[in-house]
């Protein structure tokens, strides 16, 4: 009696008897899924990409909104013939670099301006020699005090000399910029190097 010979592995329905390969079925799902991860990625990127553009077109929306408010009243003070017309105009000078708000004047001659003292109010400061803007400083705390002369407090922060508040004796106010120094959050030999800069009132 003859063996039988093994059935074929087609006429078994394997997967050589199927129209095309499982193999095949494999790799076209793989494919799939990778294109629909790197769609899926590239989405993530373009949504963080549009929130990036929008936090940087607001940021410079909100810097020429206060530099026009600046320009506005700096042309309003010279129609009236005067570098400044606000609330108070003083002058003072800085022996060091400091940071004041946003921004770092260097050692030099200033002047400014105050053209409300509301909360919040606007500190407008200028170099003395080229009347050119070099800070916009809004005080975060406005305080009543009848005490003592006009004055800058700089305090220091690390290695910084930081303008923390703006006494203005004229008109009994003072104005606080950095409420952590002012508080007098510092370490002891930080509290030791606060200097007073003496303020005086600008002649128009």
């Amino acid at each position: 009696m003859s063996q039988t010979e093994p059935e074929n592995s087609s006429a078994l329905g394997g997967p050589d008897s199927l129209p095309f390969s499982l193999y095949w079925v494999k790799a076209r799902c793989g494919l799939r899924q990778t294109a629909e991860t790197h769609s899926a990625k590239r989405r993530d990127e373009r949504r963080i990409t549009m929130k990036q553009t929008f936090i940087r077109r607001t940021a410079k929306a909100m810097f020429f909104a206060t530099v026009l408010l600046a320009t506005c009243l700096s042309a309003s003070s010279a129609q009236t013939g005067s570098a400044f017309e606000g609330k108070f105009e003083g002058k003072f000078t800085l022996p060091y670099e400091a940071h004041w708000g946003e921004a770092v004047l260097p050692a030099g001659d200033y002047l400014f301006s105050l053209p409300t003292i509301g909360v919040p109010a606007m500190v407008i400061v200028q170099d003395a020699k080229s009347g050119r803007t070099v800070a916009l400083v809004a005080p975060a705390i406005r305080q009543d005090s009848a005490e003592g002369e006009s004055a800058l407090f700089v305090g220091t922060r690390g290695a910084q000399r930081v303008i923390y508040s703006l006494r203005v004796s004229q008109l009994g106010v003072v104005f606080i910029s950095d409420p952590a120094l002012a508080r007098g959050k510092r370490t002891a030999e930080e509290a030791r190097k606060t200097d007073v800069i003496p303020v005086l009132q600008a002649k128009r």
